[in-house]
């Protein structure tokens, strides 16, 4: 269970103060009533699944993504399915060239060269 603070003009405290009076009930039982009538209320009426759709196709394709990125660093480059992902926004043309993936090295690996300089500065 979570605890929040709200802030109410005295007026409606006031009047949420009698009504849970003259209800025998709590002020606390009062707004939990409320929230509750206005959550079903907005999942009644259906506004909010279109928009929840689109919620659940954005992390659809964000996860993918990240599947597929985390998939290009272990070497495993899977096959893109479906469409790609939507852009966000408007991205300025960068004028460098894109960086290209290589196959990952194991952990520790160093380059010939490298490997012959870490002998001669051992020695």
């Amino acid at each position: 269970m979570k605890t929040i603070a709200v802030r109410l003009q005295d007026e409606v405290m006031d009047l949420l103060t009698i009504v849970s009076q003259l209800e025998s009930t709590t002020i606390v039982d009062q707004i939990r009533d409320a929230i509750t009538a206005h959550l079903e209320q907005k999942v009644s009426n259906g506004d909010l699944s279109t928009r929840a759709q689109a919620a659940l196709d954005d992390i659809d394709r964000e996860a993918k993504a990240r599947k597929e990125a985390i998939g290009s660093l272990l070497g495993n480059l899977p096959k893109s399915t479906g469409t790609p992902a939507k852009s966000r926004g408007r991205r300025a043309q960068s004028s460098e060239p894109e960086a290209h993936l290589v196959e990952p090295r194991p952990i520790g690996y160093l380059p010939a060269l490298a490997r012959r300089r870490e002998a001669l500065t051992a020695s």
